[in-house]
């Protein structure tokens, strides 16, 4: 899990000074030394956490001078509402030029897992091999090799260890020989993949057993397939 550097720092004083508006996508850093993130957008809500200075962040949600934070890269750290004067937006996402008042977005929308910005794992190439089983003439077990890249933006570059972890899941569709409706079988696999710099390449191996049966496999296809930080 890529989790954040955590700094010794103490509490300071909040400052409730007019701030820069923050956008729903805006990449975000934290501008005070230690910062409480809450349950809700208000004083009146429990601390959940907090963030030290300088934390990267995503903005999921805004309401009346609060927003609430997300962490796409699953580092762990704390997420939830903040207030907006304690963060300074590093790469915002409006880029109209109008004057228009955009309408207020709707409390408790759905948060995007990385908002405006395309996920940090691609998926280059697959090899998918079955092994035969002589007796039968069916398939023993499949093996699902995956091969991905990462790609980290520049911001979050200073606050990652030197591994992710990556996890890709699997949908298998297999056919048993005399049946005929086909089955399927979902399984998942994480692989630490190390990281040089802010790109890495490396590959997760997916087995597929097919479970307790009768008749042979006959014939097997990957129906789906997607990767992401753990």
């Amino acid at each position: 899990m890529i989790r954040n550097i955590l700094a010794t720092a103490a509490v300071a004083a909040m400052m409730f000074s007019p701030a820069a508006a923050q956008s729903v996508g805006d990449i975000i850093s934290i501008d005070t030394t230690l910062a409480n993130v809450r349950s809700g957008p208000g004083t009146s809500y429990p601390v959940q956490g907090q963030l030290p200075e300088n934390t990267i962040m995503a903005v999921a949600e805004t309401s009346d001078g609060w927003v609430r934070l997300s962490d796409p890269l699953n580092r762990g750290v704390a997420t939830g509402w903040i207030n907006a004067s304690l963060v300074e937006v590093r790469r915002n996402t409006q880029t109209t030029t109008s004057t228009a008042q955009p309408a207020p977005a709707p409390r408790r929308a759905p948060v995007p897992s990385f908002p405006r910005y395309p996920s940090p794992v691609a998926i280059t190439d697959t090899d998918f091999d079955c092994d035969e089983d002589l007796f039968d003439g069916g398939y023993n077990s499949c093996e699902l090799e995956v091969e991905v890249s990462i790609q980290i933006p520049s911001e979050y570059s200073p606050f990652m260890k030197d591994y992710v972890d990556i996890n890709c899941k699997a949908e298998l569709s297999y056919q048993r020989a005399e049946e005929f409706m086909a089955s399927t079988e979902r399984e998942d696999e994480t692989e630490s993949i190390y990281l040089y710099g802010a790109y890495s390449t490396g590959t997760v191996e997916i087995d597929f057993d097919f479970g307790f049966g009768f008749e042979p496999v006959v014939s097997a296809r990957v129906t789906d397939l997607e990767c992401a930080p753990y």
